[in-house]
């Protein structure tokens, strides 16, 4: 039986599947691939490489840019027509990281 943090980032992640789909995107999820990004939304002129999290603190800037992955996903070196994310849930809030 998975885990309570395994069904905690599934749940967020096909929220986030959801959403891609409402704005026209074919959502991907990377299950178990262990991939720098967790869901993948492909749309007709541009891709979004997304990486969930979820927390249960008020979503400030610093909570925001506490995230290890935000240095990592700039490291990696994507097409002009992809666009780097991390999308954070957390009490009652959600906020996208756009990475350059």
């Amino acid at each position: 039986m998975p885990n309570r943090n395994y069904k905690k980032g599934y749940r967020y992640e096909r929220k986030t599947m959801s959403k891609l789909f409402e704005l026209g995107y074919l959502p991907l999820r990377m299950a178990g691939s262990h991939s720098p990004f967790d869901v993948i939304g492909i749309g007709e002129r541009d891709i979004k490489l997304i990486q969930v999290k979820s927390t249960k603190k008020k979503l400030t800037d610093s909570v925001i840019h506490s995230y290890k992955e935000e240095k990592i996903l700039k490291k990696i070196k994507v097409p002009r027509n992809c666009s780097k994310e991390i999308w954070i849930y957390g009490n009652r809030e959600f906020k996208k990281l756009i990475i350059k």
